[in-house]
């Protein structure tokens, strides 16, 4: 496993396959965009209305967490979140990109908010995302943004498995917890901001490099996205 562009400090490369596929797909390249383009954008930027299950949220409190803000989202398993914070003199609230697993959960979602939803005590509007992302094609699966561990008590933490995933790749936890699983053995479990790349990257770098020849000791599994 490579580390990612951004743990080493590299700008973002853009392989020729895909900008081939970029091109074939029509997308319109921004020459002042640095981020890096995958495969993904590239799949969505056919994305319709119809397919869309990117939702974009405002009216949120500033000091609001991610986690706060998903523990209103209560329609179906989420793919991604980013929080967007507020801009100093331009805007006092914060805002977030969140994108479900199904375009059903981000319509329920847009609904609900319609109702009244409320974060920190502040009401929130929910509208599609105008960045489309297409259903996931994971719809049915096991993975999700929540990754469990397992092990001997006293060989790991959250804080050993921060600095561990940090060697490898950038991301954000939107949670984290810990308890006794059994007699002896603690399980850690780890809320990502996103399916892919983080909590999929997370169980690939930790079966590869940490559980190695581990296998009886440590165990890593998808946990059930409470969203």
């Amino acid at each position: 496993f490579i580390p990612s562009n951004i743990v080493l400090g590299q700008p973002p490369v853009l392989t020729l396959d895909n900008a081939r596929k970029a091109v074939i797909a029509g997308m319109k390249m921004n020459p002042n965009y640095r981020g890096t383009l995958t495969s993904f954008h590239i799949e969505n930027s056919s994305a319709t209305a119809l397919e869309n299950c990117a939702v974009r949220v405002h009216g949120i409190h500033p000091d609001a967490t991610a986690k706060e803000i998903l523990d209103e989202v209560h329609t179906g398993k989420i793919y991604s979140i980013n929080r967007c914070p507020p801009e100093v003199g331009v805007i006092e609230t914060a805002a977030a990109d969140i994108v479900f697993i199904t375009h059903a959960a981000a319509k329920a979602f847009i609904a609900e908010a319609r109702t009244g939803i409320f974060v920190r005590g502040c009401p929130i509007q929910v509208c599609w995302n105008r960045n489309k992302v297409k259903e996931s094609r994971n719809a049915s699966g096991i993975e999700s943004r929540i990754i469990k561990i397992s092990g001997p008590e006293g060989t790991l933490s959250i804080s050993i498995l921060e600095d561990f995933f940090k060697k490898y790749f950038h991301f954000k936890l939107v949670d984290s917890k810990s308890w006794r699983s059994a007699p002896s053995r603690k399980t850690y479990e780890l809320g990502f901001e996103s399916i892919h790349p983080q909590a999929t990257w997370a169980r690939r770098v930790f079966k590869q490099h940490f559980q190695g020849g581990n296998q009886a000791e440590f165990r890593i599994w998808f946990g059930p996205d409470p969203c």
